[in-house]
């Protein structure tokens, strides 16, 4: 019972570097599984770029991630600490 309560609450997001505040978009339970594997050696790389990318930014070396939709990538790419690296890559569906 108690894992499904934390699998339905969401994770506490992050503020960018403008001090905007960015929802991560993942439960409690699957954030707290991935951030017990990261610390300050760590080099990530993850797929579809937002809050989780700023939080987990704080926490590792260098991350980067991968977009595949061009308006989204175009939003946020100045947004990101400089230790994160955003990649536009189309999906073969047109955007």
């Amino acid at each position: 019972m108690t894992i499904y309560r934390l699998q339905k609450q969401m994770w506490p997001g992050t503020t960018d570097v403008n001090g905007k505040y960015w929802e991560v978009a993942m439960s409690w339970a699957e954030g707290e599984c991935i951030a017990k594997y990261l610390n300050s050696n760590v080099e990530m790389l993850e797929w579809g770029c937002g809050g989780s990318t700023i939080k987990f930014a704080k926490t590792v070396k260098h991350i980067d991630s991968i977009e595949h939709q061009i308006e989204w990538y175009n939003n946020i790419k100045n947004l990101l600490p400089s230790n994160a690296n955003l990649h536009y890559v189309s999906s073969n569906e047109s955007d």
